[in-house]
């Protein structure tokens, strides 16, 4: 499974294999090739993670699982200096909670739905 990431101005191909990884990895690594086409090297972290029509996608979502329903073959990542004590205060509202949910506090947290 290839999945577009669009980061600025540059696009990258990213091969996920059967998909075992979520949005923020691909994020990661979407960073990563983005950031070793500068020089020094730029550590870069994403910040958001959107689908083709602007739809935030949850960090942790699966890529082989949402693939079709969710994610599609294109995704758009919103990046930022690597993060520092004003990180966070830099950030957009959607931009702190996607960042909570894939590298903060509720990176481990799960939805649990009893009927």
């Amino acid at each position: 499974m290839i999945i577009k990431v669009n980061i600025k101005e540059k696009s990258y191909e990213i091969d996920c294999d059967i998909g075992t990884q979520d949005i923020c990895w691909l994020a990661l690594a979407a960073c990563y090739m983005y950031g070793e086409e500068y020089f020094p090297i730029t550590k870069l972290l994403p910040c958001m993670a959107t689908d083709k029509l602007g739809n935030i996608l949850h960090p942790r979502l699966n890529l082989y699982k949402y693939h079709k329903s969710t994610i599609g073959d294109e995704i758009n990542v919103r990046v930022k200096p690597s993060a520092n004590d004003s990180y966070l205060k830099e950030c957009t509202g959607d931009e702190v909670k996607w960042l909570k949910q894939a590298f903060y506090e509720d990176k481990f947290m799960m939805e649990i739905h009893v009927t």
